[in-house]
């Protein structure tokens, strides 16, 4: 499951902080498939990267099968990444 509460993104460019997601809140089941969807310059792929741990949020929690994976450190991400959300995302190996 994929759970994802008040979360926001923002990219800082100079002296200017741009926000890309703002009170992002949703949740995935089990089982469920769903569609992102949106024009260029949204943030799908920001929202994709931090749910993948790729990207750390500005505020927010993201949860996967519920593990905190918006507080964890690099190598816990590392490590997430490697055993954990490789087997979430691809049951069949």
């Amino acid at each position: 499951m994929v759970e994802v509460h008040y979360l926001y993104h923002e990219f800082i460019m100079g002296k200017l902080k741009v926000p890309i997601l703002h009170d992002i809140n949703f949740k995935i089941e089990p089982g469920e498939f769903v569609s992102l969807c949106g024009s260029s310059g949204s943030g799908k792929s920001t929202l994709l990267n931090l749910i993948a741990g790729l990207m750390k949020p500005t505020k927010g929690d993201i949860f996967i099968n519920s593990s905190k994976i918006s507080s964890m450190s690099e190598k816990e991400l590392c490590y997430f990444r490697q055993k954990i959300l490789a087997l979430f995302f691809n049951p069949i190996i």
